[in-house]
Protein backbone atom coordinates (compact mmCIF):
# COMPACT_ATOMS: atom_id res chain seq x y z
CA UNK A 1 0.00 0.00 0.00
CA UNK A 2 2.70 2.93 1.01
CA UNK A 3 3.94 4.25 -2.40
CA UNK A 4 1.39 2.57 -4.69
CA UNK A 5 -0.79 3.87 -7.25
CA UNK A 6 -4.23 3.51 -4.53
CA UNK A 7 -1.93 5.73 -2.18
CA UNK A 8 -1.12 8.76 -4.72
CA UNK A 9 -4.94 8.40 -6.31
CA UNK A 10 -6.43 8.54 -2.67
CA UNK A 11 -4.17 11.35 -1.92
CA UNK A 12 -5.49 13.33 -4.73
CA UNK A 13 -9.04 12.70 -4.67
CA UNK A 14 -9.60 12.89 -0.51
CA UNK A 15 -10.90 16.56 1.35
CA UNK A 16 -9.93 14.53 4.62
CA UNK A 17 -8.16 11.47 6.49
CA UNK A 18 -8.76 9.57 10.02
CA UNK A 19 -6.30 8.26 12.01
CA UNK A 20 -8.16 6.87 15.27
CA UNK A 21 -5.30 5.25 17.32
CA UNK A 22 -3.04 5.07 14.96
CA UNK A 23 0.26 7.42 16.34
CA UNK A 24 -0.56 6.01 19.56
CA UNK A 25 1.90 3.64 18.32
CA UNK A 26 4.37 5.12 16.33
CA UNK A 27 7.15 7.29 17.36
CA UNK A 28 7.22 11.26 16.41
CA UNK A 29 9.73 10.53 13.31
CA UNK A 30 6.61 8.46 11.72
CA UNK A 31 4.30 10.63 12.42
CA UNK A 32 5.99 13.31 11.20
CA UNK A 33 6.61 10.74 7.83
CA UNK A 34 2.78 10.64 7.46
CA UNK A 35 1.45 14.22 7.94
CA UNK A 36 4.05 14.60 5.00
CA UNK A 37 2.45 12.59 3.05
CA UNK A 38 -0.81 14.24 3.41
CA UNK A 39 0.59 17.86 2.95
CA UNK A 40 -0.89 17.90 -0.50
CA UNK A 41 -4.41 17.25 1.47
CA UNK A 42 -4.52 19.82 3.62
CA UNK A 43 -2.66 22.22 1.28
CA UNK A 44 -5.97 22.00 -1.12
CA UNK A 45 -8.05 22.95 2.41
CA UNK A 46 -8.42 19.81 3.24
CA UNK A 47 -8.73 18.29 7.45
CA UNK A 48 -6.39 15.21 8.91
CA UNK A 49 -8.03 14.10 11.72
CA UNK A 50 -6.30 12.00 14.22
CA UNK A 51 -5.48 10.85 18.24
CA UNK A 52 -2.89 10.52 20.32
CA UNK A 53 -2.13 10.09 24.17
CA UNK A 54 -1.00 13.45 24.90
CA UNK A 55 1.99 14.62 27.76
CA UNK A 56 4.36 16.82 29.03
CA UNK A 57 6.81 14.22 28.08
CA UNK A 58 7.51 12.70 24.83
CA UNK A 59 7.96 8.75 25.96
CA UNK A 60 7.77 5.28 24.49
CA UNK A 61 6.37 2.37 26.18
CA UNK A 62 7.37 -0.65 25.03
CA UNK A 63 5.49 -3.90 25.66
CA UNK A 64 6.75 -7.27 25.22
CA UNK A 65 4.18 -10.57 24.57
CA UNK A 66 1.44 -8.52 24.35
CA UNK A 67 -0.88 -11.05 22.58
CA UNK A 68 1.79 -13.34 22.62
CA UNK A 69 3.95 -11.54 20.73
CA UNK A 70 7.58 -10.35 21.46
CA UNK A 71 7.60 -6.92 20.36
CA UNK A 72 4.38 -6.25 18.76
CA UNK A 73 3.00 -3.57 20.83
CA UNK A 74 4.14 0.42 22.33
CA UNK A 75 2.42 3.13 23.38
CA UNK A 76 3.89 6.64 22.64
CA UNK A 77 2.80 9.75 24.43
CA UNK A 78 3.46 12.84 21.92
CA UNK A 79 3.94 16.47 23.30
CA UNK A 80 2.29 19.44 22.17
CA UNK A 81 4.80 21.02 21.43
CA UNK A 82 5.82 18.25 18.57
CA UNK A 83 2.77 18.45 16.76
CA UNK A 84 3.20 21.81 16.88
CA UNK A 85 6.24 22.00 15.42
CA UNK A 86 5.14 20.16 12.64
CA UNK A 87 2.71 22.19 11.78
CA UNK A 88 4.40 25.44 11.46
CA UNK A 89 7.67 24.10 10.00
CA UNK A 90 9.16 25.85 7.22
CA UNK A 91 12.62 24.33 6.77
CA UNK A 92 12.98 20.94 7.28
CA UNK A 93 13.92 17.44 5.71
CA UNK A 94 9.71 16.91 5.21
CA UNK A 95 9.63 20.62 3.13
CA UNK A 96 9.24 19.24 -0.01
CA UNK A 97 9.05 23.35 -0.86
CA UNK A 98 6.09 24.22 1.59
CA UNK A 99 6.47 26.69 4.00
CA UNK A 100 3.91 25.70 6.39
CA UNK A 101 1.60 27.54 8.71
CA UNK A 102 -1.13 25.09 9.67
CA UNK A 103 -3.77 25.11 12.19
CA UNK A 104 -3.14 22.01 15.06
CA UNK A 105 -6.81 22.21 16.88
CA UNK A 106 -7.96 20.03 19.83
CA UNK A 107 -11.10 18.87 19.98
CA UNK A 108 -11.69 16.76 22.30
CA UNK A 109 -10.84 13.28 24.16
CA UNK A 110 -12.16 9.66 24.87
CA UNK A 111 -11.50 6.78 26.73
CA UNK A 112 -9.75 3.46 25.29
CA UNK A 113 -9.87 0.09 26.63
CA UNK A 114 -11.56 1.84 29.55
CA UNK A 115 -8.32 3.42 30.35
CA UNK A 116 -6.60 5.12 27.88
CA UNK A 117 -7.27 8.53 27.54
CA UNK A 118 -7.17 9.47 23.82
CA UNK A 119 -7.29 13.27 23.08
CA UNK A 120 -8.07 14.31 18.91
CA UNK A 121 -7.08 16.63 16.91
CA UNK A 122 -6.99 17.91 13.55
CA UNK A 123 -4.64 20.18 11.36
CA UNK A 124 -5.77 22.31 8.45
CA UNK A 125 -5.10 25.62 7.00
Amino acid sequence: MIGSDLEKEAIEKVDGVVLGSVFTHLLIEDFYMVMYKFIPIIERGGIVSFSVFLEDEYRHENHSNVYGVENCYSRVFYTREQMESWCNWSNDKWNCGVNRNYTLKEHGSFLAQGQHLHKYFTISL
